[in-house]
């Protein structure tokens, strides 16, 4: 959940429309102290080349060395939108959006280091002596937060996830203005929770921050890299009176290092590669302006008539050998089917995009305008369906641009949207008049207020995935959770506006009381950002919720926030059918397709086709008189595809008409046998568990021509903690 900001309007400008071209592939992730790239534990080796976006140039050059860089061992890089010490690189403009050129610029380097399998550091704000920052003297904390949160909006958007975030180099924007950075944090993570973001300031460590580097202290469990490498003991410092005359706006010294120097910086890469997790590489070879630079190349051996860093790259690879990126991860096979992409927010007047609408989202109109209209992006579709509210509004749109309440020749029309909560299903169809392929719809919950809360303020819960530290699903008062969609290990998250320090939450009248002061906030705790799960039954819940100005449940309170949510065992029950015949209430059908997508989001099927279905005529109850023959054209197998967890199953085997069949069964390996012989049915209930998200039946050993009426499968509690 998250208040839709007017920041979002510098998407109107097409800024951030994804790019054509090949799917990018390359990934960066963090698991424990450990970052991995292609899903292979890597120590950073890596080149800060700050003045890279500089100018077409010198962007140029970057791209056509970053196979050199490989050979030697290279393996990451770093650039800057903003700012570098004598680039004044003007990466934003005064609206927090991205300046085009530079983004341009940005846009190919990313495809590049996507391409050569590389890790990209992307800088944000470089805040102290860059004259960047003298079109921004008016910023103040929420201009800080849309820069990054846009900046990561413009990778995320590209689908690129080989890159990792510096929001504020050094912390100088920190130390400068006071603003907090975890805010600034929060700020990107809230456009994309999979994004790393990492800090490199020199107060306390932010919670929220996925690791840290240079400037950044070393925190248990979580990665840290030297993000800026120089000589350590080059006379007057590398970045002072060495590699500066005061008043003069470029470097002295441009690439030039003593044996003394390369010792120490050899030395120094060598412990915080084996030791930690990298080395950036940062040299005024690297990071000088015309028309010294920058030089987005290796240069020479470092002395005055062949200025460079070849040297250390030579050590580089002397020490660990060329950079040869793993086998990339395969993703998913894409299928030609229908889909919602997003739903985007628009401006019906203007035409101007308002940002991404999602499940859970409050939409505030005192910032976004009291006239909308939202608009659905899709792939390989051809008609769209909108259902606004349960039927309250359909709208069937069998051209792009697909909207809510359609448009004119592009102009769309507006649509009011009354305050509170709403519900809107989208889905898309491969022919026109919906017609033809049925995607997967799209399927949200949201509330419309008429202003952003301007005081500490609730903004979004959810119920978490504890294994894993992923958000299962939104909650809001009256949600009703399936058991089968849940973890064994389940926790709750809430999330705060910038004006909030800390929140209390009640579980159940008193039964678990948990204070959070720092993000993200758990109801049951977590321990350096890994939730810790509790226990949720099933039933009924209510979670009262107060957000407050200052830590510890301090300052000013915002409104408290009430939810009553309940979590149900569900049941899945299927009657085994010939197509066409009648449905017995409650049921859905199987009849004798190959496994694959059915009703209701359900999958389930056979592992091949099963054209054994029989309805008898011969029972007044529809359940008895229809069946499936497991084995009647050869072994079969059926599977339903479950989340893991615990389960009642219930089965009823039989014939109304014959005796024919022993229906003994093997279910998730437990095997249930037909114990009294040749007769009409057979009743079998029993409890197992399911750890590769099918529930697997066959007929077993001591099983002859079984059938199957029907089954129903219901999802037991997960185990107390």
């Amino acid at each position: 959940m998250h208040i839709l900001l007017l920041l979002t309007l510098c998407l109107a400008c097409g800024l951030f429309a994804a790019e054509p071209g090949a799917t990018p592939g390359t990934i960066v992730d963090i698991r424990g102290a450990d970052i991995y790239l292609d899903n292979q534990a890597v120590k950073l080796k890596g080149l800060r080349l700050s003045n890279a976006l500089f100018s077409d140039a010198e962007t140029d050059e970057l791209i056509a060395n970053l196979p050199v860089f490989k050979s030697y061992g290279i393996n990451a890089f770093s650039v800057f939108v903003m700012g570098s010490r004598f680039g004044d690189i003007k990466g934003y403009l005064p609206d927090a959006s991205l300046n085009p050129t530079y983004s341009a610029r940005l846009a190919r380097v990313l495809e590049a280091a996507d391409r050569e399998r590389m890790v990209l550091l992307i800088g944000c704000l470089y805040w102290s002596t860059s004259e960047a920052k003298q079109d921004l003297g008016a910023w103040g904390q929420a201009d800080a937060e849309r820069a990054v949160a846009n900046t990561v909006r413009f990778v995320t958007e590209r689908g690129y996830r080989n890159v990792i975030f510096d929001p504020d180099n050094e912390g100088m924007a920190e130390r400068a203005t006071s603003w907090d950075i975890k805010k600034v944090i929060d700020a990107g993570h809230a456009v994309n929770t999979d994004a790393i973001i990492g800090y490199n300031g020199s107060w306390a460590v932010p919670s929220n921050a996925d690791l840290t580097f240079h400037f950044g202290t070393k925190v248990s469990g979580k990665p840290w890299f030297e993000s800026e490498g120089t000589p350590t003991n080059a006379p007057g410092g590398y970045w002072g009176s060495y590699s500066k005359t005061s008043g003069l706006y470029n470097y002295i010294n441009i690439g030039i290092y003593n044996a003394d120097m390369k010792a120490n910086q050899i030395n120094n890469s060598n412990r915080d590669i084996d030791d930690y997790d990298g080395y950036f590489c940062a040299s005024t070879w690297l990071q000088c302006v015309p028309p010294y630079g920058p030089n987005n190349e290796p240069g020479g051996d470092g002395s005055s008539a062949a200025p460079g860093v070849r040297w250390w790259l030579e050590h580089l690879h002397n020490r660990y050998g060329a950079y040869e990126p793993g086998t990339p991860p395969i993703d998913p096979p894409t299928t030609d089917d229908p889909e919602i992409q997003s739903l985007r927010l628009i401006n019906p007047d203007t035409g101007a995009d308002l940002g991404s609408l999602s499940d859970g989202d409050t939409v505030a109109l005192s910032l976004l305008g009291s006239e909308l209209s939202i608009v659905a992006t899709t792939s390989n579709t051809d008609s769209v369906v909108f259902d606004l509210n349960q039927g309250e509004h359909i709208q069937q749109e069998n051209n792009a641009p697909y909207a809510l309440f359609g448009d004119s020749n592009g102009t769309y029309t507006p649509w009011t949207p009354s305050l509170g909560d709403h519900h809107l299903v989208v889905t898309p169809y491969a022919g026109d008049n919906a017609s033809g392929t049925k995607g997967t719809s799209h399927d949200i919950h949201f509330t419309v207020v008429a202003t952003a809360p301007s005081g500490p303020a609730v903004t979004g819960v959810y119920l978490v995935n504890a294994s894993t530290n992923s958000r299962i699903t939104s909650l809001s008062d009256g949600s009703t959770v399936q058991r089968a969609q849940l973890s064994d290990q389940l926790a709750i998250e809430v999330t705060l506006n910038a004006q909030s320090e800390s929140v209390l939450m009640n579980l159940d009248d008193g039964a678990h009381i948990q204070i959070e002061n720092n993000a993200p906030y758990a109801l049951f705790g977590d321990t350096g950002g890994n939730f810790s799960a509790g226990t949720l039954a099933d039933g009924e819940h209510q979670l009262t919720l107060t957000a407050y100005s200052a830590n510890s449940a301090g300052g000013a309170a915002g409104p408290t926030t009430t939810l009553h949510f309940s979590i149900e065992a569900e049941t899945v029950m299927v009657n085994f059918q010939p197509s066409g015949a009648s449905v017995p209430a409650g049921y859905v059908t199987d009849s004798g397709a190959v496994f694959g997508d059915r009703t209701g989001g359900l999958r389930y099927g056979w592992t091949s086709a099963n054209d054994s279905t029989r309805e008898r005529q011969a029972d007044d109850d529809q359940v008895r008189d229809t069946l499936i023959h497991l084995n009647k054209n050869g072994i079969a197998t059926w599977n339903l595809e479950l989340t893991n967890g615990v389960y009642d199953v219930s089965v009823l085997c039989g014939d109304p008409s014959y005796t024919d069949q022993i229906n003994s069964l093997s279910i998730e390996g437990t095997t249930l046998s037909d114990t009294d012989g040749m007769d009409h049915f057979d009743q079998f209930d029993v409890v197992v568990e399911v750890s590769d998200g099918m529930l697997t039946i066959t007929q077993a050993a001591d099983g002859s021509n079984a059938k199957l009426n029907a089954i129903s499968v219901t999802a037991l509690p997960a185990p107390s903690n």
